[in-house]
Order: structure tokens, then C-alpha cells, then sequence
């Protein structure tokens, strides 16, 4: 979408902020404000943070996670979660993300990156204005075989269940689904069971992933209540912290196929320093 037309999206969510809460005001003002120098400028908002492959039987070689990554007019960095949830918590979910999602879209066609996951909420999935905005643009790029937009569908709505005809057309199209943040809270559980028919990712939330084995509430049971919900899923670990810690991980857990995590270092370095680990441990 060219960015005249996003600009008018973020024009449209800047008249509606006027009416919220001055503190969610300014955290939104803040947020469009930066989203639009950007796009006027054609500069990145995403970073990428890889999923590395660990087994191998993983589907996709080289997926990441497009995280939202704004700056001020000084240059200093806007805390992307509050500035996003001052849309969600005022009903704008849906506006957002599709602001977000046409975003993440360009970058991801003017990048180098075969495979990324994007944010979204649940209740944008069932949003007509959604739909009718960002699944065009995306089948409109016609995905090679080898591209794939997978849709993170997070915690905010877990109840929400995309409709069978959307559902068709996002795999028509090459997007792919993962539950985010995954733990053991009811939510979590309710959400596995909603979404049994869409999931083709879990990402298992990062406090459980940093559990000790044997622990009460460990990622022993997370994985147990994965395993039997939904078998055939491919697992991804959030907030591993080096390459020892992805070892550790799957010594436990032999069906984690990919490790996720902020220190993790680079693609390439990660590869060697996993590869490196399993050499030795043959």
C-alpha cells in the first residue's frame, strides 16, 4: 500500500484519539507521530527477531518476528507496549493493527526476509475493515513458495474464532498462524482449544521457557498440555539466552524446533555455535 494511503489510515486514528484518556492520548499521538515520519521517509519500524531452526523437521529455514521498533523525533526509543495498548484499551485494536500490519507488509516485500510473523490481534482477525485492508495487499504480492506471513494471534482476545471463508483465503494466500506468548494461565488454556483448527505455531511464553526442570510450575507441564492439545503444532521457545541455554532446552524437550530470544546472537553466528554444541555432544 503506498504511503499516501497508510498516512490516511494514521490520520483517521489521530481524530479518534481526541477523545480518550490524555494519558492513552499522548502514548497514541506519540506512537502515530513517530509511524508517520517514518513512512514518509521510508524508513524501517520493524527489527527482526530470527526464529532460529534447532530441528529438523521445522518447516520454514530462516522465519523472524517483526518487532515494533519506533523512535522520537530526538532519535530515542518509544516503549512499543504501552503505545499500543493505549489503541487496544480504547477500541481501536483493529485500526491499529492494520496500520501495523500494511507496515510490516512493505517491509517485509522491500527486505531480504523469506519468512516473518506480525502481530495481531484476535479481534482483528473477525474485523471487516481488517480484512478487507490487509489480506488484498498481501495476495496481491502473489508469496513464492518459499515466503511465508504467519500471523501472531496474541493474548488480547482469546476467545475470538476467525471465520472458516477468512480462514481459507489466509492459507490460499500464505499466511500461517501462531499463538503467542503461550502459558498456563485459563486464557492460555482457553485459546489453545479455540484456535486447535488454525494454530501451525506455538510460541511458548518466555517465563516458562526460563523454569528449571522439576519445578512446580515448570515448562514441563507447558509442554505436557501442548503435546496433547496439539500435537502436530511446531513449538517455538521465546527469551532463550544463548545457544547453551537452546541446548539445555531441547535436551528436555526434543521437539522444540525453534529458539527465540533477544541475546540470541545473529542467524549465522547462532548456526555455528549450534552447530559447534552438537558436534561436541556426538
Amino acid at each position: 500500500m503506498p504511503g499516501p494511503e497508510l498516512l490516511q489510515h494514521i490520520e483517521s486514528l489521530t481524530f479518534k484519539i481526541k477523545n480518550i484518556d490524555e494519558d492513552a492520548a499522548a502514548c497514541a499521538s506519540a506512537c502515530l507521530e513517530s509511524l508517520s515520519v517514518a513512512i514518509t521517509q521510508k524508513k524501517p519500524i520493524f527489527g527482526i527477531e530470527p526464529w532460529h531452526k534447532v530441528h529438523k523437521d521445522a518447516p520454514l529455514p530462516q522465519p523472524g518476528e517483526m518487532l515494533l521498533r519506533l523512535k522520537d523525533a530526538a532519535g530515542a526509543a518509544l516503549p512499543p507496549y504501552k503505545a499500543i495498548m493505549a489503541f487496544y484499551d480504547n477500541g481501536m485494536a483493529a485500526e491499529i493493527d492494520t496500520v501495523l500490519a500494511l507496515c510490516a507488509v512493505q517491509q517485509f516485500r522491500d527486505s531480504d526476509e523469506q519468512q516473518v510473523s506480525v502481530n495481531v490481534s484476535g479481534r482483528s482477525l473477525r474485523d471487516a475493515g481488517f480484512i478487507k485492508t490487509v489480506l488484498p495487499v498481501i495476495e496481491a504480492m502473489k508469496l513464492s513458495a518459499t515466503q511465508k506471513i504467519i500471523f501472531e494471534i496474541h493474548e488480547s482476545a482469546p476467545s475470538e474464532i476467525m471465520s472458516p471463508r477468512v480462514l481459507d483465503l489466509c492459507r490460499r494466500i500464505g499466511i500461517a498462524f501462531a499463538i503467542d506468548d503461550v502459558g498456563l494461565s485459563l486464557n492460555d488454556i482457553f485459546r489453545l482449544s479455540q484456535f486447535e483448527q488454525i494454530v501451525d505455531f506455538i510460541k511458548l511464553d518466555r517465563k516458562w521457557v526460563m523454569t528449571k526442570p522439576g519445578e512446580k510450575m515448570s515448562l514441563d507441564n507447558l509442554m505436557a498440555l501442548v503435546n496433547a492439545t496439539l500435537p502436530n503444532a511446531y513449538l517455538v521457545a521465546e527469551g532463550v539466552k544463548s545457544a547453551e541455554h537452546a541446548a539445555e532446552l531441547q535436551r528436555h524437550h526434543k521437539n522444540i524446533h525453534y529458539m527465540q530470544g533477544m541475546h540470541l546472537p545473529p542467524r549465522e553466528v547462532f548456526a555455528q555455535e549450534w552447530a559447534d554444541i552438537k558436534a561436541t555432544a556426538a
